[in-house]
């Protein structure tokens, strides 16, 4: 990102502007043609990934983005004239999409790891719940399990309380919109729905959210938070 906003935004512009000077057309066109590479991107970015694998995609990106840096500096060196502004506009569209696509891979992949427990488990497994804890002095790891268990069993008893249930909504709601209000979190939702079947989803996840009733919840804990579907693992320290 610093190579992006930097390199390319801060002096890059201000190169275009004391070599081509400030007409508005040139500079203009600059800017918008490299930053189309960013929109095509938005757009494009849930099509591409079905078909490159992630890995192979930033190693591209990698190459495409070191591409528009040569063309830029080439450009910038050995040429004049009008060849002399194509070759940087080329270059700093070339670097633009090659940069964003790198970012928009990795914050993916951050997304993936906090969501699905990627860390822990080394996998994506969708509705499997990671519960740990570190117990206090003198309680044991049987105590800890059965104060977890006792916890678990009270969502399969006892409703959750409704204004308890809104101020979860209510918060799951403010992070979305306040998410979505920056163009790169949009790209980066988008893709994220793209990986789970529907890009679609990112307009209709707050309603989901929504929906769910405090009797629903305690369906579904009752159904899942049972004995017979744990695996338990102690960690514990040596004397």
């Amino acid at each position: 990102q610093i190579g992006l906003n930097l390199v390319l935004g801060g002096i890059g512009s201000t190169y275009i502007y004391f070599e081509f000077g400030y007409e508005g057309g040139l500079y203009s066109l600059f800017t918008t043609v490299g930053m189309s590479a960013t929109a095509f991107l938005m757009i494009f970015y849930p099509a591409i990934s079905r078909r490159i694998h992630r890995k192979k995609l930033m190693k591209l990106m990698a190459v495409i983005s070191c591409a528009g840096y040569v063309l830029m500096l080439g450009g910038g060196l050995a040429l004049g004239g009008t060849v002399k502004f194509v070759f940087i506009v080329l270059g700093y569209m070339l670097s633009n999409f090659g940069q964003y696509c790198y970012y928009l891979i990795m914050m993916i992949s951050i997304i993936n790891t906090v969501e699905y427990n990627e860390y822990i488990s080394g996998t994506r497994d969708a509705g499997l719940f990671h519960i740990n804890g570190k117990p206090a002095p003198g309680i044991t790891l049987e105590q800890a399990e059965a104060a977890i268990r006792s916890e678990l069993e009270r969502l399969t008893t006892t409703p959750v309380e409704l204004h308890e249930l809104e101020k979860v909504k209510n918060r799951y709601e403010a992070e979305q919109i306040f998410s979505n209000m920056n163009y790169l979190n949009v790209a980066n939702n988008l893709a994220f729905f793209e990986l789970l079947g529907n890009a679609g989803r990112i307009n209709e996840e707050v309603g989901h959210y929504r929906s769910i009733t405090a009797e629903e919840i305690r369906e579904t804990a009752t159904r899942l938070f049972v004995p017979e579907n744990s695996n338990i693992l102690y960690y514990q320290a040596q004397a």
